[in-house]
């Protein structure tokens, strides 16, 4: 084979001997070159080049190490990019951006002291002089400079060795080390004989003190077929496939206590200070399962929620640190709470003198059927149907536990 056929890029055999490079794989090069000219961002040249790799008929591991390849060159140019802004525009006469001063002043080099131990060796017209002294090569560009970590205002130094650093601390130390290499700490847990059963798209949340989603955490419970997630990353993106809505909800005491329970135990496995911590939030979720009537339930849950969801991006306080919520008790809880009555009020109608809806509300005020079968996905604020039951119009309850005889 000649020089020149070698250098033709993998594909087809024609009958000439030649190589005809695949559509696929023209398509992937012409998408690169689209990103080099700056029509598609990063994001967007990854997924066109996703939808264009085909998968059938190539095993996984093909077809990820296919999509790597071009994500490293996507990677290269973004490199050559970030050097190019570094280096700067060349000035108006010819030199180079980095033979500016800090001030903006050229470094009139040419006529500093020759060094008395070093000869002044002439340079060609292309070539750049040579700093006579390392202090100024290791100067940094003025394009740019170090941060000041002390002048940002949200920087605290860490507590000094004589201190005991709070539980709160404690917490951020453990989150902070284990996202340094997540996926490393993860797979040691996993692989630990102590660690406790807990869904594997979940443990990820835990180590990184994110948002647990209890429904995932009940299904999984039940389930009988195993977390098919799988995420693969490739740089600093993500592609998650596989199962993405739980089977099942949270809608009661019972199914809270035991969702709870199995997330205490996969909190305190990663964070074994939390003990207290997570119980006395669990007293406080059960005082209010118990003050409040049934119907009052949903709210409880997603007071829960509401509670988690705050405290997981923030890292000085904690779950029982129930004072720093107080302004979600009134939203979800109490009665004159806006959140009690959203159901109501999202509605968009009023009732007349007979009790029946007026208006055009009569699709929002139908109960939800899928959540009487224990399959809605939304809250009771973002569904378009009522949560409540589909016999007797109430709250607190599902249609098949419904004490009232009239049929559905």
């Amino acid at each position: 084979m000649t020089d020149e056929a070698s250098n033709q890029p993998q594909g087809q055999q024609t009958t000439e001997g030649e190589f005809n490079t695949p559509p696929e794989v023209e398509k992937c090069l012409a998408i690169i070159g689209k990103f080099r000219e700056g029509t598609f961002s990063k994001a967007q040249a990854i997924s066109l080049i996703y939808s264009v790799l085909p998968r059938e008929g190539s095993t996984t591991e093909a077809f990820l190490s296919a999509l790597g390849e071009y994500i490293s060159q996507l990677d290269n140019i973004e490199s050559q990019r970030g050097a190019a802004a570094r280096r700067g525009p060349p000035n108006l006469d010819g030199t180079d951006v980095t033979r500016q001063g800090r001030a903006g002043d050229e470094i009139d080099r040419d006529h500093r002291d020759p060094s008395p131990e070093r000869e002044e060796v002439p340079l060609g017209p292309n070539k750049r002089r040579r700093s006579p002294t390392p202090e100024v090569d290791s100067e940094p560009s003025p394009l740019k400079r170090k941060v000041d970590v002390g002048l940002l205002p949200w920087y605290k130094p860490d507590p000094t060795p004589s201190e005991s650093p709070s539980d709160v601390e404690k917490t951020r130390l453990l989150i902070a080390n284990y996202t340094r290499d997540l996926k490393q700490v993860k797979l040691d847990l996993l692989n630990s004989a102590y660690c406790p059963p807990f869904p594997d798209s979940e443990w990820s949340n835990v180590l990184s003190g994110k948002f647990i989603e209890l429904d995932r955490v009940l299904s999984g419970m039940y389930s009988i077929d195993p977390d098919d997630r799988e995420s693969h990353s490739f740089g600093a993106y993500t592609i998650t496939s596989g199962t993405t809505k739980p089977a099942k909800q949270v809608a009661e005491h019972g199914q809270w206590i035991n969702a709870w329970t199995r997330a205490a135990q996969a909190i305190l496995f990663a964070f074994p200070h939390r003990a207290e911590e997570l119980q006395t939030y669990q007293e406080h979720i059960n005082d209010l399962f118990a003050a409040l009537p049934r119907s009052m339930h949903p709210n409880v849950i997603s007071y829960d929620r509401a509670v988690r969801v705050q405290a997981a991006t923030r890292r000085d306080v904690a779950l029982s640190d129930t004072a720093s919520f107080a302004h979600l008790h009134l939203l979800w809880i109490q009665t004159q709470g806006a959140a009690s009555r959203a159901q109501e009020r999202s509605s968009g109608s009023s009732r007349d003198g007979s009790g029946q809806v007026g208006g055009g509300g009569n699709k929002r005020r139908n109960p939800c059927k899928r959540w009487n079968d224990g399959r809605c996905t939304n809250d009771a604020t973002t569904c378009k149907y009522m949560h409540v039951c589909a016999k007797c119009r109430r709250g607190g309850h599902v249609a098949r536990k419904c004490s009232d005889k009239k049929p559905e």
